[in-house]
């Protein structure tokens, strides 16, 4: 064994020998975002220390998509036979040797905190600012945030890495960019605040979606999440609070927090955003395990995204349900886009079900709001990913708490069709069903009719929503209130399918197609908005 060790070893160090570089990504630097300056005379200080994600280069692809649909189809023999950790490790990680050659590569530049997940396709190296621009040719300045007066030490890249890796690498995460602290990042599921009317809380909506008073989670298999991309902190005590006024039917439980920085949580400030999320994922569905996830802090909302995906890719029990009321208001590089789809279906395989808010900005043209041939409807990933579950908002017309459902007012509930991925066959149906109708719709040139819809389901998300914030009860909405809403139902779901020891629903979209085409009432139909 130690012969064979040695033999890897030197070969490894001969593959590292005369070094070339390849650019990965765009061959020219990022524009500078806007409210941010240069600082070129505040020096970068030497003992800075960033993480750094390698994304490795996947095998048997086709073999991870052949099963994300086979356990994800009600009508399939291995329908919820989910995949294992190391079972899904198996089928698509990158060969031992092509591991090893890059945590070799980084140890011989001087990098030496370097790990690999669980699930051995992603490498995090922890590393100076001195070092980073050694291993990855580039060169770090200061800038700062005008509105903020933060400092922030970046590069705009390109980045290079060495040839030998290349082959292995689809790219590095957490690099390259500035924090995007512009209004527009997660801006399609921002919180909406208002004091008029009737008020909703999770007793009122499991009325209206017809659970019963006494159903609440009795399986420990039973588990949920939500994800915190800008840097809020939830405090326990407004979610006791909360269960004690709100939710009777229900225990109140510890949440875990779980990311990868060192950031604490600080329960004396509770971000809005966080705390409706938690409010109402645990309020529809108590008493399952809850855990809130963070990824923040690194160069951009895409690479915070990836980042949660990768601390999940280290962990061998992962939540089954996972609420996300994040997007952005532009598309990730193709590398990205690509990746990010291989780290959802990942999940699916593994029997996780992705629920992601559809936004709160509509997909009209961002000119005049108004869809035309020469202002095309621009829908954003990942509401658009053919591998998620996207849910939009709905209000009751006649303003009460109960009664037809009809698409939000208030807001711009997101929709449309995406401009990135064809109509998958668990939704040609439908798609083809609302397109044939006559209602209205916009101008044929305007969007895509071939593209996959969105958002595939959407719950209450009206401006209704009581939730408490440091201690007082605040009424906000938004798709992010939906969310987690529908979140909550497929919770119990999941429940009841553990105490009839079923599996977990998994990716949702095919079952949830099929039963509102074969189970009459399964669903409301909105058809006024």
């Amino acid at each position: 064994a130690t012969v064979a060790i040695l033999i890897i070893l030197c070969l490894l160090q001969a593959t590292v020998g005369q070094d070339t570089k390849l650019v990965i990504g765009e061959n020219d630097p990022l524009p500078l975002p806007q409210n941010w300056v240069r600082l070129p005379d505040t020096p970068v200080p030497k003992d800075k220390i960033i993480e750094v994600l390698f994304a490795l280069k996947h095998q048997n692809l086709h073999l991870l998509e052949e099963t994300f649909w086979a356990v994800s189809t009600p009508s399939n023999l291995r329908y919820g036979q989910h995949l294992s950790l190391s079972q899904l490790r198996e089928m698509i990680s990158p060969l031992q040797y092509d591991v090893n050659l890059v945590v070799w590569w980084l140890k011989s530049l001087g990098v030496r905190n370097v790990r690999t997940t669980l699930s051995e396709d992603f490498i995090k190296a922890s590393m100076t600012l001195p070092i980073a621009e050694k291993v990855f040719g580039i060169q770090f300045s200061s800038f700062m945030e005008v509105s903020t007066q933060t400092v922030h030490y970046a590069t705009l890249g390109p980045y290079t890495i060495s040839t030998k890796i290349s082959k292995v690498v689809d790219f590095v995460s957490g690099l390259v960019g500035l924090p995007e602290v512009s209004k527009h990042e997660a801006k399609m599921a921002g919180p909406l605040q208002s004091t008029e009317g009737v008020k909703f809380d999770p007793s009122i909506i499991r009325k209206h979606y017809n659970i019963p008073d006494k159903l609440t989670v009795t399986n420990p298999q039973s588990s949920h999440a939500i994800l915190d991309l800008k840097k809020q902190s939830f405090s326990g005590e407004d979610l006791r609070t909360f269960f004690d006024k709100f939710v009777s039917y229900g225990k109140y439980q510890e949440v875990e927090r779980i990311g990868e920085s060192d950031e604490p949580n600080k329960p004396n400030k509770p971000g809005l955003e966080a705390s409706l999320s938690l409010q109402y994922l645990t309020g529809i569905a108590p008493n399952a395990k809850a855990k809130f996830y963070y990824s923040q802090g690194s160069t951009d909302f895409w690479n915070d995204l990836l980042n949660w995906t990768s601390t999940l890719s280290d962990q061998i029990e992962i939540p089954w349900i996972h609420s996300i009321s994040y997007g952005a208001d532009r598309d990730p590089s193709n590398l990205m886009l690509k990746r990010l789809n291989i780290e959802f279906q990942k999940l699916g395989v593994r029997g996780a079900s992705l629920i992601f808010s559809s936004g709160d900005e509509g997909s009209a043209c961002k000119e005049d709001g108004k869809a035309s041939c020469q202002c095309k409807l621009s829908p954003q990933f990942p509401a658009t990913s053919p591998y998620v579950t996207s849910v939009g908002s709905t209000r009751i017309m006649n303003g009460g708490i109960s009664g037809e459902e009809a698409a939000v007012q208030t807001f711009f509930s997101g929709g449309g069709f995406s401009n990135l991925f064809p109509v998958p066959n668990y939704q040609t149906e439908a798609v083809v069903g609302y397109l044939t109708k006559k209602v209205p719709i916009p101008p044929a040139c305007s969007f895509s009719a071939t593209g996959k819809g969105f958002p595939d389901a959407a719950a209450f998300g009206d401006v209704k929503f009581k939730v408490v914030l440091d201690g007082r009860v605040s009424v906000v909405g938004g798709t992010s209130a939906s969310a987690p809403t529908f979140a909550g139902i497929f919770t119990l779901l999941n429940d009841i399918r553990f105490n009839k020891n079923k599996p977990a629903l998994g990716f949702l979209n095919p079952f949830i197609y099929q039963t509102a085409s074969s189970v009459r009432n399964a669903f409301f139909d909105v058809t006024v908005g």
